[in-house]
């Protein structure tokens, strides 16, 4: 059989040297369908992909940056990966793969149950349909996906060698305790929550298993018994079912999808106390749209549904002692340990403390006073993610040169550091969610600087003034529309400044610029960054900062040549038509944006 041949234990990652549990988050983007009946490639909508927001919010607000593993119908269709492609560029999530063979051309095969496990493909056939959807995602997002999940952790033999060809470095399709035999599908009961390496002693893909595990007193008498080998499936199914009312033997999985809260906790604090330290959490994005899954059927259980997975973070962070983390960064740590001594001593585990205060403000501002001093440069990925901020470190760079998505950070800072010697203070117009407010604060203090920065923005949802684009051959967004990017409030904002220690050094503005600006007009700018969106902002904006920005002071466009914001080219075009200064592009990573600096 093509199945995946169980890791012999010196493929096993070792824990991390400070024994700090992580937690990635990994979510299947998908189609909608009905889980009662046969798979077919007539189902391909993506409606549910509208419905991502909220949660998505939820996970910023406790600093994790989620990857949605996108099948090809979310890859392939605007509805799909439009708001996707906006979070994956603005560094507050990422993207990876995920193969649902029946709805991912080529279709070269008879669709059966047999056939949506991918390792009954022909290896020549998940390849090709592997290469589709890599090719999608990069084509449509503008990101080479790293990170490989198989739809119904259909993994096999054969996947690992596929992956590998296409530059996939992390797989997470392996679902410890499940059986799939019966439909032709992989066998998993050997299998643990342990992180692996996939392709054996080359080390180059890291499995980051599904956190599942059989939890209780039993546990390891069920193990031995493969989870399922008790006899005739009747005489199976009533032992295991009372083993896990008494709580001796429960198979519990990672994901507020038919798992109770305190269900998820005794898992980890399970897996915890057995030695591990790397955990995932998994839902599928077509349960945030209420009868779409079994396990959310109504707007009451969606609530119900959020509120799951705050409790699991506050306990994660809090109780457990963990911290946010990605598919990536544990690879990095997995790939620091290839190069050490297999002969070295093992690394002591210590237990994290319990019952630790599970207060992420209390976890935000004592870490912000730890590295606060430090140039934003050296901040760890984990830190810019728990406070919802972009610094260079969770930057991704991108697989082509894009001008679409959120401003890169190391554009900001480069820019900050040319203008740091002028005269005059700096304004960000279009702040949202403060993540590059927060940075430019950051900035100043190490770089003791005096200069004031002003956030103006409504911190309100857009109005009609959003779709004025559309006439100018701009592609429709949920964001592009009334009431669109509305989930953030000035209190929100002000609270992450407060946390990081920057409330003395920054200043909000709430309201409309022709409304508020006027009232600055006696200061003088060093740095200008705008992010408004629509015509007439810019217009206003660049009316009011022009005059006030200092000789060889910048002026940053965030959407300049942006397709989803082509009003904005209008607008500066317009402005700069009669004036002397010329458009400069700057490329990091990739993220193309354009700037100019004021010569009068």
């Amino acid at each position: 059989m093509n199945e995946l041949p169980v890791p012999s234990p010196d493929l096993f990652v070792s824990p991390l040297p400070d024994g700090q549990p992580l937690l990635a988050v990994i979510l299947d983007a998908e189609e909608e369908f009905d889980w009662s009946k046969p798979v077919s490639a007539a189902n391909v909508s993506v409606t549910s992909m509208r419905h991502q927001g909220a949660v998505q919010r939820i996970h910023e607000d406790h600093g994790f940056s989620p990857i949605y593993v996108v099948d090809y119908p979310v890859a392939s269709q605007p509805g799909g990966f439009s708001e996707l492609g906006e979070w994956v560029h603005s560094g507050v999530c990422e993207v990876g793969a995920q193969l649902h063979t029946w709805v991912n051309p080529p279709f070269a095969e008879k669709i059966s149950v047999q056939t949506t496990y991918q390792l009954n493909l022909p290896s020549s056939l998940e390849f090709e349909k592997l290469r589709v959807l890599t090719e999608t995602i990069e084509k449509n997002i503008g990101i080479r996906p790293l990170v490989h999940r198989a739809g119904r952790y259909g993994v096999g033999a054969s996947t690992t060698e596929c992956i590998k060809r296409l530059g996939y470095l992390v797989d997470s399709s392996v679902k410890p305790g499940s059986n799939y035999r019966a439909e032709g599908g992989p066998d998993f009961r050997a299998f643990t929550a342990t992180p692996f390496w996939l392709d054996g002693e080359t080390r180059s893909i890291l499995e980051i298993p599904v956190t599942a595990s059989i939890v209780g007193a039993m546990t390891r008498f069920m193990r031995q018994k493969n989870w399922g080998d008790l006899g005739n499936p009747f005489v199976s199914r009533v032992i295991q079912s009372g083993l896990a009312r008494l709580r001796m033997a429960e198979q519990i999985r990672l994901t507020p999808e038919g798992m109770q809260i305190n269900e998820a906790k005794r898992l980890v604090r399970a897996l915890v106390a057995a030695g591990n330290r790397v955990f995932t959490l998994t839902y599928h994005t077509p349960s945030l749209m209420p009868g779409s899954t079994p396990y959310v059927r109504n707007a009451r259980e969606l609530e119900s549904f959020k509120d799951w997975i705050r409790e699991f973070y506050q306990f994660f962070l809090g109780e457990i002692g963990g911290r946010p983390s990605t598919c990536m960064e544990i690879y990095r740590i997995a790939l620091s340990q290839v190069r050490e001594s297999p002969t070295s001593a093992p690394v002591e585990i210590k237990k994290p403390p319990h019952h630790r205060k599970s207060d992420l403000r209390t976890l935000k501002r004592a870490s912000a006073a730890l590295f606060r001093s430090r140039n934003v440069r050296d901040w760890p990925v984990w830190l810019g993610n728990l406070h919802g901020i972009k610094i260079p470190r969770n930057t991704i760079a991108r697989a082509k040169s894009l001008p679409s998505g959120g401003t890169n950070v190391n554009i900001i800072l480069e820019l900050l550091d040319n203008t740091r010697d002028l005269s005059g203070d700096i304004a960000e117009c279009g702040v949202h969610a403060g993540a590059t407010l927060a940075t430019i604060a950051l900035w100043c203090q190490h770089a003791n600087s005096k200069k004031h920065i002003f956030g103006f923005d409504s911190f309100e949802a857009l109005d009609a003034a959003a779709e004025t684009g559309l006439p100018c051959d701009g592609f429709d967004s949920a964001r592009r529309r009334v009431g669109g990017s509305g989930d953030v409030t000035l209190r929100s904002v002000h609270e992450k400044i407060r946390l990081l220690g920057q409330q003395d050094r920054v200043r909000f503005v709430k309201g409309n610029f022709v409304a508020t600006l006027p009232a600055y007009s006696k200061l003088t700018f060093s740095f200008v960054h705008l992010d408004v969106n629509v015509y007439q902002s810019y217009k206003e904006c660049l009316d009011f900062f022009y005059p006030r920005t200092a000789p060889g002071g910048v002026i940053l466009l965030n959407e300049y040549n942006d397709p989803l914001w082509p009003e904005c080219n209008k607008a500066v075009d317009e402005f700069l038509a009669d004036k002397p200064e010329i458009l400069e592009l700057m490329v990091r990573d990739n993220c193309e944006k354009y700037f100019f600096k004021t010569v009068r």
